[in-house]
């Protein structure tokens, strides 16, 4: 079963005119039964070059992959909330604001005492990270002494520090930042603007494969646990964790996500690579034609990019076997009709996609009474074309549905349209169609629009 972000929260898009999402979340269900009823489990988790992040248009990652793989097992659509802050991730677990804290924490006393953690999902030490060149390296933890050390607010590397505060008298001066992840004090390190932080032994090696200047090896702990986070009120759910981890680490789908993101030279690869946003802060080579030609349509020019992945996967050379071309796959017929000459050329390529967007949108907007679902019923279009979309409408107002609303409406005949049922009905003027591929299209570029949305807030 392929898992979606539910519809709701992807597309809302008509505010004060706009097409850009709605960022308010609905209320959710916090037990299991709840998350089973209403076929959605809301996580939270942080973002980095591990966790969650956009690779060449794709949303990955290694918490991102095992919740995926999780709701998958539940059944239910996964809801993503992106907080690199662990005190406001901890109040929203313990406020039933999210169902699971989908992150690798330490199992400490002081958690253990808020909220429950799930059956491990690895190790880890915590490790001093320092520039190696440094001429005064730290050998051992009692080098530690006056020394300044910035770590993340709210971890255990924290608490690590003010141990040995206590234990030894170290005088640590303990810098705590909320608005960093420890990748970027590690980076800052590298980069020489501060001189100590502390990371999990994990992260660390991963992150001293991108600097080549930074030193991971002294230890300031034993081996830990690490797990997911769970309120203590929701039993079942936790045991249904418990439950599912207990096989699912064992597994070989399980070493395959854990070896792509922390044993894999390809991991060093994707960190430095142009296409990954954290990296670069960009999806594609052409967010700049994007956010200057979605303004034509008033779109959010993260939507009109979820639809390029679609189309091209960011390939302006891409070319189907039915002769679309280019990043926006653009037939000459429809470059034709929108007037767009030398189409194959990747600006004109998005200008002609963009134009027959526009053609669509002008279509429908004089169909529908009811504009709120405007942009699947347009997406839907695009690749399918608008004459089966308009058939799927004539069909829901036959059998009792809203024409006008596209999830669990229009979408449901769309999708049956090569059910004769349907597509041999009067109302089906364009016959035939294989409507699970315009129905997927819609579904696909939505959920990726979701992910950008989460990971890039301009």
């Amino acid at each position: 079963m392929k898992i979606k972000i539910l519809h709701i929260l992807a597309i809302i898009f008509l505010l004060v005119g706009c097409n850009t999402p709605n960022t308010s979340k609905e209320e959710i269900g916090n037990s299991l039964y709840d998350i089973r009823h209403k076929k959605k489990i809301r996580v939270v988790m942080d973002y980095n070059s591990i966790n969650y992040f956009i690779y060449k248009g794709k949303p990955m990652g290694f918490q991102y992959e095992l919740a995926q793989t999780f709701a998958k097992h539940l059944g239910v659509s996964l809801d993503v909330v992106v907080n690199n802050n662990l005190g406001e991730s901890f109040k929203m677990l313990e406020e039933n604001k999210c169902n699971i804290l989908t992150t690798s924490l330490t199992n400490t006393k002081e958690r253990a005492e808020r909220f429950d953690f799930s059956y491990p999902i690895g190790e880890t030490a915590i490790v001093l990270i320092q520039r190696t060149s440094k001429k005064s390296n730290i050998g051992n933890i009692d080098d530690l002494k006056d020394k300044t050390i910035y770590v993340k607010s709210n971890t255990a590397y924290e608490s690590t520090l003010e141990k040995y505060n206590s234990e030894k008298d170290l005088n640590i001066n303990i810098i705590s930042v909320k608005n960093f992840s420890t990748e970027d004090l590690i980076r800052m390190v590298s980069k020489k603007e501060i001189d100590y932080t502390v990371s999990d032994e994990n992260i660390a090696y991963i992150n001293a494969q991108f600097h080549n200047n930074i030193d991971i090896s002294i230890l300031l702990s034993e081996k830990q646990n690490l797990s997911w986070g769970i309120n203590k009120e929701q039993k079942e759910l936790k045991q249904e964790v418990d439950n599912w981890l207990k096989t699912f680490v064992k597994s070989y789908k399980y070493k395959i996500i854990y070896n792509k993101y922390y044993n894999s030279r390809r991991a060093v690869n994707v960190y430095k690579s142009t296409y990954n946003h954290l990296n670069i802060g960009k999806i594609s080579d052409y967010d700049d034609i994007l956010k200057q030609k979605s303004k034509k349509i008033n779109w959010d020019w993260k939507l009109l990019a979820s639809l390029m992945f679609q189309e091209s996967r960011f390939n302006p050379e891409a070319e189907s076997w039915v002769g679309a071309y280019g990043l926006m796959q653009i037939m000459p017929e429809t470059a034709n009709m929108v007037r767009v000459e030398d189409y194959k050329e990747p600006i004109n390529n998005i200008e002609a996609g963009v134009r027959y967007i526009r053609y669509i949108e002008r279509l429908f907007k004089k169909e529908l009474k009811d504009t709120t679902d405007l942009v699947p019923f347009v997406l839907a279009s695009y690749n399918v074309g608008p004459g089966h979309v308009l058939d799927a409408r004539r069909l829901a107002r036959k059998y009792g549905k809203n024409p006008d609303r596209w999830y669990d409406n229009t979408d449901f005949f769309l999708l049956n349209k090569a059910n004769p049922l349907y597509y041999k009905d009067n109302l089906a003027r364009n016959g035939y169609c294989n409507g699970e591929e315009p129905y997927n299209y819609v579904e696909d570029i939505m959920e990726r629009y979701y992910h950008y949305t989460n990971l890039i807030k301009e």
